[in-house]
C-alpha cells in the first residue's frame, strides 16, 4: 500500500480527536508525512526510521530527548510500526511521556491499523473492479472474445453485475470542467447505488446499472443538476433491462449507438427508437437481445401470448382495425385495451409509427 497524504492526515485527525496528544505518521523511509505539529511535516524522524527497519516499537523518554540536544527528530513518545498482512505499512508516533501515554497511545495505534486495513481493502476492491471493467469493456468492444474466456470466468463476470439490471449509458462532454464533473458523477452515483454499479467504457462514456427503472430517473435528475451548475453537457440513454451478460453487452452497445446517433439532439435524454435500431441493424449489429426483452416484458402478463398474437395479427392486416378485430373475434374496444396493456408492459405505444416498427422487428426478427 502506498501511504497517501490523505490517509496519513486522516489517521492524525482521528487519533488526536481520541487521545489529545500529538500524533505523527511516518513513512518507511522515516519521513513525517502528517503530524499534529505542522512544522514537523517533511522532516526525517530518526526513531521512526529505525522502527521501520526493525519493525519493533521504540519508546523515547525525556532524558533521551535531552541527550540529543532537543533535536526535532528525537522527541519523547512512543513509536509503533503498523503492520498489516505481515508487511510494514508505516509508523505512528505519539508524543509524550511513554509512562503516561502508554494506555492512550494504543487507541491511536488501533485507529491507524484499522484505517490502513480499510485502505488496503478499498485498494483491492478498486483493482478488482478495474480488472472486471477491463474484461467487460473488452467483451463490449469485441463480443467474439467470449470464446477466449472459460465458462467459469464468463460466469464470474456475469455474477459480479448482479443481474437483472437496467443500464443507463452516459456521454460526457470533455471540456474544462470534465475532471470535476466526472468526480462529482462518481460521488453521486456511489452514494445512490455503490461503486460496483458504475463502469467506464471510454474517457467520456460511462454506464450505471440499477435494479429499478425509477432509480435511473433519480440519477438523471441528480447528474443533470450537477451539469447545469458546472455549465457542461451530458447525454443519457436508458437501455433495455439486461438479464444476463449477453444481453447486458447488447443493451449497452445499443445505448452507446443511440447516444452517438442522437448527439445533436437538443434534449439530454436520448431514446432508443426505431430509426436508431434500423441504423444499428444496417451497421451489422445483432439486436436479438433487445427484441427478446420486448417480448419477455409482454410475456410477464398472464395474457402475454394473447397480446403477442394480437400484435402479429395487427401487423399481418396492415394495421387495419376492422380486419384485425374480425380475425381475432373481438370488439374494437377490446383491441384498444390490449394495446393499452402492451404499452403498460413495454412503455411502447403501438399506435405510434416509431414504436410500431420496434414491435414489427420484435415479432419477426429471426
Amino acid at each position: 500500500m502506498i501511504l497517501s497524504y490523505k490517509l496519513a492526515n486522516e489517521i492524525v485527525q482521528r487519533a488526536m480527536s481520541i487521545i489529545h496528544h500529538n500524533v505523527n505518521v511516518i513513512d518507511k523511509n522515516g519521513v513525517i508525512v502528517a503530524s499534529g505539529d505542522a512544522r514537523r511535516v517533511g522532516k526525517i524522524h530518526d526513531i521512526g526510521k529505525e522502527v521501520a527497519l526493525t519493525k519493533k516499537r521504540i519508546c523515547v523518554y525525556a532524558e533521551q530527548e535531552n541527550e540529543s540536544g532537543g533535536s526535532n527528530s528525537v522527541v519523547s513518545g512512543i513509536n509503533h510500526p503498523i503492520i498489516v498482512d505481515n508487511e510494514l505499512q508505516f509508523v505512528v508516533g505519539v508524543t509524550g511521556n511513554p509512562n503516561e501515554i502508554v494506555r492512550y497511545s494504543e487507541l491511536a495505534f488501533i485507529t491507524a491499523e484499522l484505517l490502513a486495513k480499510q485502505a488496503i481493502e478499498n485498494e483491492h476492491i478498486n483493482w478488482t473492479t478495474r480488472i472486471k471493467d477491463l474484461q467487460f469493456v473488452s467483451l463490449l468492444n469485441n463480443k467474439s472474445l467470449r470464446s477466449s474466456l472459460s465458462c467459469s470466468k464468463y460466469k464470474d463476470i456475469e455474477r459480479s453485475y448482479n443481474l437483472p439490471q437496467y443500464p443507463l449509458i452516459m456521454k460526457v462532454e470533455v471540456d474544462d470542467s470534465y475532471l470535476l464533473f466526472v468526480s462529482e458523477i462518481i460521488r453521486k452515483i456511489t452514494q445512490i447505488l455503490g461503486h460496483e454499479n458504475f463502469g467506464v467504457v471510454e474517457q467520456n462514456l460511462f454506464f450505471v446499472l440499477a435494479k429499478e427503472r425509477d432509480t435511473l430517473e433519480q440519477i438523471i435528475k441528480e447528474i443533470d443538476d450537477i451539469a447545469l451548475k458546472l455549465k457542461t453537457r451530458i447525454l443519457f440513454c436508458k437501455s433495455f433491462c439486461a438479464i444476463d451478460l449477453e444481453s447486458l453487452i447488447s443493451s449497452i452497445r445499443l445505448g452507446i449507438f443511440s447516444l452517438n446517433e442522437g448527439y445533436n439532439s437538443s434534449g439530454s435524454v436520448i431514446s432508443i427508437n426505431s430509426q436508431s435500431i434500423i441504423n444499428y441493424l444496417l451497421h451489422g449489429e445483432p439486436c436479438k437481445e433487445y427484441f427478446d426483452y420486448i417480448l419477455s416484458e409482454i410475456l410477464k402478463s398472464s395474457k402475454g401470448e394473447e397480446l403477442i398474437k394480437t400484435i402479429r395479427c395487427y401487423l399481418h392486416n396492415n394495421l387495419e382495425i376492422l380486419k384485425t378485430t374480425n380475425e381475432l373475434g373481438i370488439h374494437r374496444n377490446t383491441l384498444q385495451n390490449r394495446f393499452k396493456h402492451i404499452k403498460e408492459l413495454t412503455n411502447l405505444d403501438i399506435n405510434k409509427f416509431d414504436h410500431l416498427q420496434i414491435f414489427h422487428f420484435a415479432v419477426r426478427y429471426p
